[in-house]
């Protein structure tokens, strides 16, 4: 426990950083970590031993991030398709150069590694530039509330499913994925956290934004369950990752918590999910 809670303190120290140069490289700089670290786990846990491979998949997942975060300022235009597919072709070579070390089970995976997690991940630098995206709509202090309110859903879901599953699970909810969840502890992730997110929308309205915003109390309830329950399900993903190849923890980045992937696995669903739903309903 004393572990785990000096992780903690460390990590919330490393995250008030990284939220104050929010607006600077330096928070593009925190995701493209994440995106390399994350593969590499990713990686380690399905197998992939060869440098050939494991290399070029972890440098592809730190340009991801560092393409979407100087895209709208650059003066050309990227071919993103056929650089994706240029990759992939790449990286199918590289398996037949290693198809003594590499299956093609690996390949996919680290292909998943080093394409959607780092795509997932980045996803939060479009969230977090709404007030250039859509000049005029969002200021910077709701680009800041939308990214912490992202990270809300993903972290306050799992740990209120944690402690109500703790004192009131009884029924377990997906027994083979992961025995230690309950339908209890879910019941109470789905209802605490929107809760949670909707009081701190109230609050965040009435004493930064002035009581009024372009961020609407409809917007937050719908999204709250909706992102609730999708960050059930990325955590769920990526345990039965784990599982279906017999590791207990991504990595062991965070003594006492496991890898990144393990603190950050549902970021991975809940990121894509939030900018998809600022998008439509700025359509």
């Amino acid at each position: 426990m004393k572990t785990r809670l000096i992780s903690s303190a460390v990590a919330i120290a490393i995250g008030i950083g990284v939220m104050v140069g929010i607006f600077t490289p330096v928070f593009s700089v925190f995701v493209m970590v994440l995106s390399v670290v994350a593969a590499g786990e990713i990686m380690t846990v399905a197998g992939v031993k060869s440098n050939l491979v494991r290399v070029p998949a972890m440098v592809f997942s730190a340009v991801i991030p560092a393409y979407l975060s100087v895209q709208n300022s650059l003066e050309f235009d990227i071919p993103v398709a056929a650089v994706l597919s240029l990759y992939v072709i790449l990286m199918l070579c590289l398996m037949l150069k290693t198809h003594e070390k590499t299956r093609f089970e690996q390949l996919t995976i680290t292909l998943y590694a080093s394409i959607f997690v780092p795509y997932a991940f980045s996803c939060v630098l479009n969230i977090r530039d709404v007030h250039s995206t859509y000049q005029g709509v969002y200021t910077k202090a709701e680009a800041v509330y939308l990214v912490l309110f992202a990270f809300f859903c993903a972290f306050f879901t799992d740990s209120f499913a944690y402690f109500v599953g703790r004192k009131f699970g009884k029924h377990k909810m997906a027994p083979v994925i992961s025995p230690k969840k309950s339908v209890e502890g879910a019941v109470g992730g789905l209802v605490l956290s929107p809760a949670f997110n909707i009081a701190v929308f109230l609050g965040v309205r009435e004493w930064v934004f002035g009581g009024e915003s372009a961020i609407s109390l409809v917007f937050i309830i719908v999204m709250s369950v909706l992102l609730s329950a999708i960050s059930m399900l990325g955590d769920l993903s990526a345990s039965l990752l784990k599982r279906n190849f017999g590791v207990k923890d991504f990595g062991k980045i965070m003594p006492g918590h496991g890898g990144i992937m393990d603190r950050f696995d549902s970021c991975v669903f809940v990121l894509p999910v939030l900018a998809a739903g600022i998008k439509f309903i700025n359509i």
